[in-house]
C-alpha cells in the first residue's frame, strides 16, 4: 500500500511539473502508467487486508463496505478534482485551462501524500492460523 501511494505521488507530481500544452504523449504515459500502477497496488492491498481481516462469516458484508467505500471516495475525488479545476476562465484560454489542469493535480499528489502518511498508523494483524506439530499430524 505505501509502495502504491508512493508511485501515485510520484507519477501525478511528474506530470503536474511536465505537463503543458505542447507536450507530447509519449512524455506523459510513463507518468500515467507509474500512476496507474500505483493505484493498483493500492487498491489490491486494501481489498486484500479488507478481506483477511474479518470473519469468514463477515466477508460479504466486509466486501460490500469496502467497494461501497471506494466508489464513494473515487467520487468524492472527481468532484474535489473538479471543483479545483473548473473556475472561471478555464476554458478561455490554453494557458488557463494548463494552470487548473495542475492546480487539480497537486490537489491529488495532496491526496496520495496523505495517504503515505495515514499508513503509518494501520497495524498488522498477527496470523491466526494454529500451528500443527508434526507429531499430531503422523498421528492422524
Amino acid at each position: 500500500m505505501l509502495v502504491g501511494l508512493t508511485l501515485q505521488a510520484i507519477g501525478l507530481g511528474c506530470l503536474a511539473l511536465l505537463a503543458d500544452q505542447h507536450t507530447p504523449y509519449v512524455e506523459l504515459a510513463p507518468m500515467l502508467a507509474m500512476s496507474g500502477i500505483g493505484s493498483a497496488m493500492v487498491f489490491s492491498t486494501v481489498a486484500g487486508e479488507v478481506m483477511t481481516s474479518v470473519e469468514p462469516d463477515q466477508i460479504g458484508i466486509a466486501s460490500g463496505t469496502n467497494n461501497a467505500l471506494r466508489e464513494l471516495g473515487g467520487v468524492f475525488g472527481v468532484a474535489v478534482l473538479a471543483t479545483v479545476f473548473n473556475r472561471p476562465g478555464t476554458y478561455s484560454s490554453p494557458d488557463t485551462f494548463v494552470a487548473g489542469f495542475h492546480s487539480a493535480l497537486w490537489v491529488a499528489v495532496a491526496f496520495a501524500v496523505l495517504g503515505v502518511a495515514l499508513t503509518g498508523f494501520l497495524r498488522t494483524k498477527k496470523n491466526s492460523v494454529p500451528e500443527v506439530s508434526l507429531e499430531a499430524s503422523s498421528a492422524a
